[in-house]
């Protein structure tokens, strides 16, 4: 659920190593905006392992800059199969549950930008 002072980004089609630069610049402007960033990926068709570390950067980013960056509605589709493929949803010691929360929309913000 988004607030009312919550900048809301919602990214549609694809987002590869093909497009990961102008969805840089995206997340760049919201960066240089006041208040917390929603990232609605509900409409993306098509997104592989660069999107990931991008967003994990801009979260980290946000972090630093006191601002908090969620992902609401929950990873579903080619961002959730995207995940699960590359293990960002496991249960292990190397993974912190809040990175899984993050993605899956489960949990508040942390305090470490997604670092442990």
């Amino acid at each position: 659920m988004t607030g009312t002072n919550d900048l809301s980004i919602r990214l549609e089609g694809e987002h590869t190593i093909r497009t990961i630069g102008e969805t840089a610049t995206i997340f760049g402007r919201a960066l240089h905006k006041a208040g917390p960033i929603v990232l609605d990926c509900s409409g993306i068709s098509e997104v592989d392992i660069s999107f990931v570390q991008l967003v994990i950067a801009a979260r980290a980013s946000a972090n630093a800059l006191g601002r908090d960056l969620r992902v609401d509605p929950p990873a579903e589709g080619a961002l959730l199969t995207c995940l699960t493929d590359g293990g960002f949803l496991e249960h292990t010691p190397e993974i912190p549950s809040d990175r899984r929360e993050f993605w899956l929309n489960r949990g508040g913000a942390d305090t470490d930008g997604g670092r442990r």
